[in-house]
This record gives structure tokens, sequence and C-alpha cells, in this order.
């Protein structure tokens, strides 16, 4: 669909009421009611797309002047508050260009940051959906480039910052992992990109394993690695071709109450000492996982590790600020004690042989809405089950 065509579509007054008044309603309810309407059904598909983007994108699910890209595009698409942390994070520059710039909802995040923006998506289609959008929100455009991200190179000047985010689907729409595998691939135009622009933030999967990248990427200063409620959405890595530091990694857990954030220098070496267990339990978020931080954390907050593969930790303190889950030990006892058996609780396995199923399944235990867990861990290679009460 076309400009002219979004427009015809949500600047009729009626058309937006329809999509207001039926927004919470069952769209294959709707679409029976009205299947012989094209029309209605157009409307109807936008109000679908709604429904499945609330949280994800909740300016588009609040606005009827808005229109929504295709399922897949917005799959693929960062979230409202993944994208808002990102542009606060590279803060105001002049000059922006977003090489892959999709349905938009990163560029539109960044734009807002820069004066100058160039807006590149090699799908026509996609690009005449963004294009409508940003004029609704009054976004300042330079340039909108129908090109791929390494043609599109060689017709912008030079930026401040430049914005990757490449495809990471194959032909069949399966995600793909490996850089080398994205389009483009990094690994070939990085060079080319360098003499473009002085910082560049190039979006990963949340899948990609980051010690292989930093033994390949020269001049990477910043790894992130951002969750939003304890699930990892987004690895990015960030390279500032005028300044030469030592590589740190920045991890955030976007919750409801506000970010847990930790960082660290990414080639240090921490020191961990083994220990029992004490009077409180800490387990890290997933972003600090999913960056090997959890030693430099326990470092920072003078924890001791229970175990020396283990990512669970202890101390006879407790810490606010934790970034990751708090929990107050109340018994330790041996794997599947009396204990533990048809208990109400919410079981967590780390470092432990059995999965949190398999445990729950073979103790006949309920699920807990409340904060009681049992957590399988090993303590300096002995099998333990702790009996923990979550604080924070």
């Amino acid at each position: 669909m076309n400009r002219n065509q979004i427009k015809e579509l949500l600047e009729n007054p009626a058309h937006r009421s329809f999509i207001e008044a039926h927004l919470k309603e069952d769209y294959p309810k709707l679409l029976l009611r009205y299947s012989k309407d094209p029309l209605k059904r157009s409307l109807i598909e936008q109000i679908a797309q709604k429904q499945r983007i609330r949280k994800k994108l909740p300016t588009y699910y609040s606005r009827s002047d808005l229109y929504l890209a295709p399922s897949l595009n917005l799959s693929q698409s960062s979230s409202e508050e993944t994208a808002a942390l990102k542009a606060k994070w590279i803060g105001e520059a002049s000059s922006f260009c977003d090489l892959s710039a999709g349905f938009g909802i990163d560029f539109q995040a960044f734009a807002s940051k820069h004066s100058i923006n160039t807006y590149v998506e090699p799908n026509p289609s996609l690009l005449e959906i963004a294009r409508y959008n940003l004029e609704q929100l009054k976004l300042p455009v330079k340039d909108f480039i129908n090109q791929s991200a390494t043609e599109a190179l060689a017709l912008i000047d030079k930026q401040d910052f430049i914005y990757l985010d490449p495809s990471r689907r194959d032909e069949n729409q399966r995600g793909l992992i490996q850089i080398e595998d994205y389009q483009p691939n990094l690994l070939h135009i990085l060079a080319s990109i360098q003499a473009k622009c002085q910082k560049l933030l190039v979006k990963l999967s949340p899948m990609i394993s980051i010690p292989d990248y930093l033994k390949k990427l020269e001049g990477l200063n910043e790894v992130w690695v951002i969750s939003q409620r304890n699930e990892c959405k987004e690895v990015c890595f960030l390279f500032d071709f005028n300044q030469h530091s030592s590589l740190k990694t920045r991890t955030v857990n976007l919750e409801t109450k506000g970010e847990s954030y930790f960082e660290f220098h990414t080639q240090a070496s921490a020191q961990v000492t083994i220990g029992a267990v004490q009077d409180y339990i800490y387990i890290p978020n997933a972003s600090v996982l999913k960056a090997n931080g959890q030693d430099h954390l326990a470092e920072q907050f003078e924890l001791q590790k229970l175990d020396f593969n283990s990512n669970v930790f202890s101390s006879s303190r407790l810490i606010e600020n934790y970034p990751g889950k708090v929990f107050q030990c109340l018994i330790v006892d041996k794997p599947y004690a009396k204990n533990f058996h048809k208990k109400e609780l919410n079981v967590v396995s780390r470092n432990f042989p059995d999965s949190a199923e398999f445990i729950a399944k073979k103790l006949k235990i309920k699920k807990s809405s409340q904060d009681q867990y049992l957590i399988a861990t090993q303590n300096q290679q002995k099998a333990i089950f702790i009996l923990a009460k979550q604080l924070l």
C-alpha cells in the first residue's frame, strides 16, 4: 500500500472512528461480520495488528492515524521502550542515518534526538508506510532512500551517527543468529561504514555469542545487552571511531518499576570466592547473564559464589539495588527432601542436572502465586535444594 492509499484509508474520520470503536473486540468475529466489505476488512486488519502490539508499541495502539506494517515486519521491530533506551544512551548529535530502518521504530526514537535524519529502506512498501507515519508524528527527515544499506553508503554524506539493524531472517523467514548470515553482513561493510560516520550502533540477535565477535571486530567500544522483564531482547555493538578506549559492557533490565543497570570492563578479570549458603541468595538478571558479567557483579557487591560453575550467589547482608532477584534463605536441604513435597512453590534450577519442570512434577509441586521458591543448585560440589522467600 502506498502513502496516498494509506492517507485515503486513515484520514477519513469515519474509518478512524471504526478502528477506535472496535479496538477491543474479537477481530475474527469482526472479519466474519464484515466478510463482504473489503474496506472494513482492511480496517479490521489494522485492529488485529494493534491488538498484537498493544504493549510493544503503545503509541501505535492508541493512535488511529498511524498505520501498522505486516506482522513479520512488526515482529522484527524494536519495542518503543528499547528504542527509547538506545536513543537515550546514544545522546544528541546533528546528523543521523538509519541504514536499515524497516518499520521505523528505532528511527523514530533516534530522529527525536537529531536534526538531520536519513531513512534507508530497500522495501518500497515499508518505506511508504514509514514515510506516512513519520509525517503524522511530525519527525524531521532529510532524505528517504529506497536502496539497500550497501548501496546507500555510496549516496550519503558523512554522518555523526549511523544505526544498522540487519535483516536476521533467511528466505524461509527463519531466524538467523550469526553476523555472517545477516543481510547486510557487518563484517563485509564495516570499513565502508567507518568512512561515513563517527559512531555506529548495530543491533544483533539476542541469541548471538558475544565472545565470538569480540575477537573478530576491531574498534568496538561497548556491548549493550537489553532485557525487558528479565527476557533478553537485544544485543547491540557500539563503535566510536574517534575514541579508543577499553571495551565496556552495559546491561539493563527494563522493569515495570524502572531500569536495573550494571556495567563492567569486558576484558577485565573478576575475583570471586566460593562459599556456603548464607542468609541471602542472589541470582543475576538475564542481561547480566547474557553478557557473562555475573562474576563482575558478585565482585562489586562482595558476594560469594555457591559453586565454581554456578550463577547463584550468597551473602550475609541484604543488598537492595541488586540487578537481579534477591531471596531470603529459609531452609537448605538435600534434593527431593520431604520439606518440598506437595507444596506451592516456584521452582528455579541453576547448575542442577534436573529441570525446574521435572523437579516440580516429581515433587508434585504446584506453582505459587506468592513469593515462595525452591532453588535447585549446587554448593561446593554438593547438590542442594533451598527453600527461599523472594524479597526483591
